[in-house]
Formats: structure tokens, sequence, C-alpha cells
């Protein structure tokens, strides 16, 4: 009787329809994250023949019964399901299913992983014919069998969220015992009466619902990366996220440079919970008017292992977090001076025959002056390698040009001989013939300086020691021989340390190359000459010239002026950059330039830019 109860109870519960999976659309929508559960297995010990026909001479199953009760259990659990909430719903499988599964798959054990969606696993254990030596805890008969159900999440390992346990007693009379049936009620009544699965898998992943979020820095400069830790996460109840979960992080105007690349959006970054503070690293725009980003952390659903849910096809679910951060603009400001000398002076005598001399004069001047004021937007030369890449927002000033020149040269002989007509002889006369050449030229150029005629390049001075650097890469080669990793990382930096200069500096180095230029403009040059020439034995031959003159020509040559200074690093974002020179400087001059002096230059300037915040 207890068999054929048995078979008829089993087969009319394998009589229903049934869906591979369950029908979400049957219930409402769910409001937190769906969960897949699937029946991993059956296991059953009969050796009192409660199951009949489903078990061997021995008590197991057999592959009849192992599938029926499969499909039954698989059913029965999945009807089994809150049907007012959406959230948890069961994968089905019929019993042919589960043959031809097993024809194909040695390992009946993880049946559920032919399905990969599925975070939960159930797990049905039956045994009957147990001594009687414990009693029932509500009508205190004898245990003589045991109906079990565990539920395991399926993570990296399978973790045991819960069990409910049916058990079977002997009957009033102490002879019969428990039916199929009668287990498989206690087991319905358990599941009913306690926590939903959903309840139960929500409790188990504690999924985050809030956390902090604390910046190293809360105001950021373009450009500028920092470290933004997030931590604390905490569930619904107020307890830490278990170490599956996973958040999302998105900022609408900067970069995230760390976490993996979500296929929500390019903007986000996926975080696992391996470690419950979680670092990311985070670059302000290097663009843009925007005067704040917001961070915004989300949870997600997914809880899966790597292997059956890749980080990247995370998605955000729910806000849990925001920080603003603010995004700080700056430019630059300041001036430029300019002063170069050309200064070329001479007074020399020389003989140019046994009886003649010639005297040479010179007194030139070319002073230019420049005065510049400008702007520009704001660089980090102090995070790059070499130059700075700036554009000019405006240069205003003017540059003023003062030319002088004055040469004069005699030529004289201290006796000439001439020719007495009334004696017929040769007479001498001292002093003898003279003559002399007076040039000036003088002209003043003005020019108005705007951006199209300023070119600033602005680098970091590095010099680079040669045998230190070579004596870097001996070290380098010998630690890349031994495998020394950490010695290697150490002359790396160094390496880049030497040519790039040390980022952490609030001080260093630089040098300011600036080149002023300007086409389609003439001046006004006046110039004058006088010419004298006496001929002491005929005073007919004397000769007397002089002229003055204005034409127009461009006198302002290209200027390029090197400075060397100095960068610091001021509170605030309130650099200063500083640069000067003053350098004399020895060239040929051009007139009569084998018996003067040379002419002499010298350069003086300064540029002193100020960072402001905007």
């Amino acid at each position: 009787m207890i068999r054929y109860f048995c078979c008829i109870s089993i087969l009319l519960m394998l009589s229903s329809a049934y869906s591979f999976t369950q029908d979400f659309s049957s219930v409402s929508e769910c409001e937190d994250c769906r969960r897949l559960g699937t029946l991993l297995g059956v296991k059953a010990y009969d050796p009192s023949d409660l199951y009949g026909s489903l078990t061997d001479e021995n008590g197991y199953l057999t592959s009849l019964g192992e599938g029926l009760l499969y499909s039954s259990f698989s059913t029965n659990l999945a009807s089994l399901c809150d049907p007012n909430n959406n959230c948890f719903r069961f994968l089905e499988i019929s019993a042919e299913e589960l043959a031809e599964f097993k024809e194909s798959n040695s390992d009946f054990e993880g049946i559920g992983s032919r399905w990969s969606s599925a975070e939960y696993g159930f797990k049905i254990d039956i045994e009957t014919g147990l001594p009687g030596t414990e009693s029932h805890p509500v009508n205190d008969r004898p245990v003589v069998s045991s109906l079990k159900l565990e539920m395991y999440f399926l993570g990296e390992t399978q973790e045991l969220v819960n069990t409910w346990t049916a058990l079977g007693t002997l009957t009033t009379d102490g002879i019969g015992q428990s039916t199929y049936g009668s287990l498989d009620n206690q087991l319905t009544s358990l599941i009913k009466n306690g926590p939903p699965y959903h309840t139960l898998a929500s409790d188990f992943e504690k999924k985050p619902v809030m956390c902090n979020v604390s910046p190293n820095k809360h105001s950021l400069e373009k450009g500028e990366e920092v470290e933004i830790t997030i931590s604390n996460f905490r569930d619904s109840k107020g307890q830490q996220s278990r170490e599956f979960n996973r958040i999302l992080v998105h900022v609408n105007e900067g970069e995230i440079l760390n976490g993996e690349k979500s296929e929500a959006g390019s903007e986000y970054r996926v975080f696992r919970l391996d470690e419950q503070a979680v670092t990311v690293k985070y670059r302000a725009p290097e663009k843009g008017s925007a005067t704040t980003d917001r961070l915004t952390v989300y949870n997600s659903c997914e809880i899966l292992p790597l292997n059956k849910s890749p980080l990247r096809t995370t998605k955000p679910d729910k806000q849990i977090a925001s920080r603003e951060l603010n995004l700080m603009h700056f430019t630059w400001s300041g001036n430029i001076n300019i002063e170069i000398t050309e200064r070329f002076y001479c007074m020399e005598e020389e003989e140019t025959s046994e009886l003649s001399r010639r005297e040479v004069r010179a007194n030139d001047e070319i002073r230019t002056l420049a005065d510049i004021s400008v702007g520009l937007d704001d660089f980090d030369l102090a995070g790059q390698s070499t130059n700075a890449r700036s554009m000019l927002r405006y240069a205003s000033g003017n540059l003023t040009l003062n030319l002088r020149e004055d040469h004069w040269t005699k030529g004289y002989a201290e006796k000439t001989q001439c020719h007495n007509e009334n004696s017929g002889k040769w007479e001498w006369k001292s002093p003898g013939n003279w003559s002399t050449r007076h040039t000036t030229k003088s002209a003043i150029a003005y020019r108005d300086i705007k951006p199209e005629n300023l070119i600033m390049l602005i680098m970091k001075d590095v010099g680079i020691d040669q045998s230190s650097m070579e004596n870097l890469q001996k070290q380098l080669q010998e630690a890349a021989q031994k495998m020394d990793m950490k010695a290697i990382e150490s002359l790396k930096g160094q390496m880049t340390n030497m040519v790039q200069g040390d980022k952490n500096s609030n001080t260093f180095p630089v040098k300011i190359q600036v080149q002023l230029a300007f086409s389609g403009i003439t001046d006004l040059v006046s110039t004058t000459y006088a010419y004298e020439s006496i001929d002491v034995c005929n005073s007919d031959n004397d000769k007397r010239e002089s002229s003055s003159d204005a034409g127009e020509m461009n006198i302002v040559a290209p200027v390029t002026v090197i400075m060397e200074g100095t960068y610091t690093r001021g509170d605030n974002g309130r650099d200063i950059i500083d640069a000067s020179v003053n350098l004399p400087e020895q060239a040929p001059g051009s007139f009569f330039s084998d018996i003067c002096p040379d002419k002499t230059t010298t350069l003086k300037g300064n540029v002193r830019l100020i960072r402001n915040k905007e």
C-alpha cells in the first residue's frame, strides 16, 4: 500500500505542465535583485522501502527514481516561491531532461551549473530506517525518517544559506511510520511558514545600500589625480556587506583611471568588495568650464564568480552614495620686461703710412625696451617632462627702439710736398693735406605688442649628468641579470627623476624663451653726411659736401631672449614663476672692426608669472 501511494503521489505531481524557467511576468516586478535557484541533486537512502520501486534492493535510488524525484522536487520547490514577489524564481527540469543531461555528463553533482545564471542551488537528502533514538520536537514520537532541504549560494565555493528538515515518526500504534506524503507536507509547511527564498538570499548577500566616500582632496586642479576611498559598505540592516558584491562608480566630468570598464557605459568602472575599502583613482578634466564634478556609487545585482559573470557585464542598480568634487580653474598672469642695449664706442688712431695717419671715432647705441603684460591658460609644468603647452589669453604692451649712430673719420698727412711755381722748387708744407668724413643715423621705432607678436615657451631646466646616467644604466643591467625587481623599479624611478625632475618638489628650475617678431612695419630713419678735404698745395682742390635725408625702413629685428629662473609651488595652487637674464656679450662692430674694440650687447630681462584661481 505504501509503495502504491508513493508512486501515485509522485506521478500526480509530474502530471502538471513544466516551464523550463518560471515566468517572471506572471507576478509583480521585483524591486530588488532577481535571483534564480536550481535543484542541484536528490540523494536518498531508503532501507525502509518508503519509496518503493524508486529504490533498489539496497535502498538507493534507481536512475528512474532519481529522475522522477528530481523533477517532482524541482517543480514543488518552484511552486513555493512567494506568489507576490518576483525576486526569486526556479529553473525547472523534467525527468527526461535530467536523463539526457546525465547521459552526457558523468558528474551528477552540480547539475545546476548547466544554468550559469543561477545564484542558488538546493539539495535534497532523504533517509529512512533511522533507529528512532531521537524524538520529534513536536509530538515526541521516535524519529525514523528525515527529508532535508539545503539552500546553497553558488559562489567560488558552495556556501550553506539555510536548511529545512522534515522528520518522519512512528505512527500512534508504534508500528507504522510516516509516508512520503507526510514528509513532503511537513517540508512544504516549513518553507511556507518560514522566510521566503528571496529574504534568505537578501540576508545572506548583505547587498550594500550605503557607504562612505572620502577623497583625499576635495578641490582639484585641472588634470590633477587623486585617490578616493570608498568604505564601510552596509546593507539595509546595517550589517557589513559580503565580499562578492560589486559596485559601480561613475563621474560626470573627469575620469576614473582604475577598475574594470562596464558595458553600461565608458564612464562607469566596476569594483568588487574583496577589500572592504575600495580605492578609486580619479583624474580631474583637462578641459571644460565645469566647476564641480559628481562621483556616484551604485550597487549591482551581480554576485556570481567572475568565470560565470565577468566584471564588464556588471550593471548599476541603485545609487548608494555620491560626493561632489570642486574643480578649480586657474590662469596665469604677469609681466615681461626686456632691455637690450648695444653700444659701440671707438676713439682710435693709426699710422697709415710713413707720413700719414688716420683717426676713427664712433659713438653708437641701439636701445630696445619691451614691457609686456600677459595672461595664459593654466598649464601643468610640474607634471610635464619638458614643455608647458599653453595658449596666450592676452598679451599687450609696447616696444620702443632708439637708434643713434655717429661715425667720424679723419685722414691727414704730417707734411705734404708742394711745387712752388715762383721758385720752381718742391717744398714741404706742414701740416699736410687732410680730410674728414662724418655720418650720423637716428631713429625711434614704436611697436604695439599683441598676442600674434609674442611666442612663449616655458621649460623645465633639467640638466642631465651624462656620467651619472650611464652609471644608472649599468646598475639597471646588473639588476636585470639578477632579476632584482625591487632594484629595477628603484633605478627606473631615479632615471625618470633625472630626466623629468622630481615631480613632488616644491621648487624646480625653469627656462623661459620669449620671442617677439613684427612684420610689414617701417620706421622713419634720419641720416646726415658731411665731407671736407683740404689740399694745402692748391686751395682750388678743397672740397666741402654735406647732406641730410630721411627714409622708411624696418629697423626692429626679431627679438629672442632666454631667461632662467625658478618655479615655486604655492599654497592653494598659487604658484609663481620668476626668471631673469643679465648677460653682456662681445661681438665685432660694423665700423672699422680691424682697429676698433668690439661692440658690447647687454641683455637684461625678467619674467614674473603668478597662478591665480579664477
